[in-house]
Order: structure tokens, then C-alpha cells, then sequence
């Protein structure tokens, strides 16, 4: 016996039909996981390439930790790149708080 032995049929125009499709293959779903995902939560978020964006990120914050740990240590004199740093590394760490609770949000 199948998993989900029940059976919905609907009946739209060819153009509607093609927009589901089209619109499921772009989220890499089947039609029937778009309608139940649908159906289940009202909207699906498509954050397109989050991966290589967190990847981009922690390098970014990575980098901006290393320059703020040569300044701490007195290699970097300079007294403004201090302040600059750490402005961006709360700036970074905004974008990492606010991309994980997008995730989050299409997890639930």
C-alpha cells in the first residue's frame, strides 16, 4: 500500500497549470510537494544560493576577526580600523542572526 494512498483532482487552464509547475521545478519539488507544502504553510520562501551567501559571510566575518585580532595585538596602529572592524563585524553578524531565522522559518 502506498504512503499517501489518497487522491486530490483539480481542474485549471494549461497556463495555470504550467505557472505549477514551473514554480515547483524552480524550488527542485514535485507538484504534488509544492501543493502539500502549500497547503501546509501558505508560502514557501525561496532564498535562492543561502549556502554560498553563509559560506561568503563567514569568511567575511573571519577575515574582519583575524584584522581586529592584529590590531588588539599592536601590529595594526592605526586607531579609526579598530572602530571600523568591529562596526562591521556587528554588521555581519546581523546579516548571519537575520539569515538564520529566514531558515528557520521555512523549516517550521
Amino acid at each position: 500500500m502506498r504512503a499517501n494512498p489518497e487522491r486530490i483532482v483539480i481542474r485549471t487552464t494549461a497556463e495555470r497549470k504550467n505557472a505549477i509547475k514551473d514554480k515547483a521545478k524552480k524550488l527542485n519539488m514535485t507538484v504534488a510537494e509544492y501543493m502539500l507544502t502549500m497547503e501546509e504553510k501558505g508560502i514557501i520562501y525561496v532564498v535562492e544560493d543561502v549556502p554560498n551567501l553563509l559560506r561568503q559571510l563567514g569568511g567575511m566575518g573571519n577575515n574582519l576577526n583575524q584584522l581586529t585580532h592584529l590590531c588588539h595585538m599592536g601590529r595594526i596602529k592605526e586607531p579609526e580600523i579598530l572602530k571600523q572592524l568591529e562596526a562591521n563585524m556587528k554588521g555581519v553578524k546581523k546579516i548571519l542572526r537575520s539569515l538564520s531565522l529566514l531558515i528557520a522559518r521555512t523549516k517550521k
